[in-house]
């Protein structure tokens, strides 16, 4: 393997892992404004009620 294609092939590794964490890093982002949103909803829709 030549030092080009060894560049190469860590360059495709890194941005695959890049990618990864940032599809994972989005989805818990969003599990968690989600989860947030919800909660406050609720607590809006109670208030609602209570007047």
């Amino acid at each position: 393997m030549t030092d080009r294609d060894y560049a190469i092939k860590s360059m495709k590794e890194i941005t695959f892992q890049m990618a990864s964490h940032a599809q994972d890093y989005l989805e818990v982002t969003i599990e968690r404004h989600y989860t947030d949103i919800k909660e406050l909803m609720t607590s809006y829709q109670k208030l609602i009620l209570e007047n």
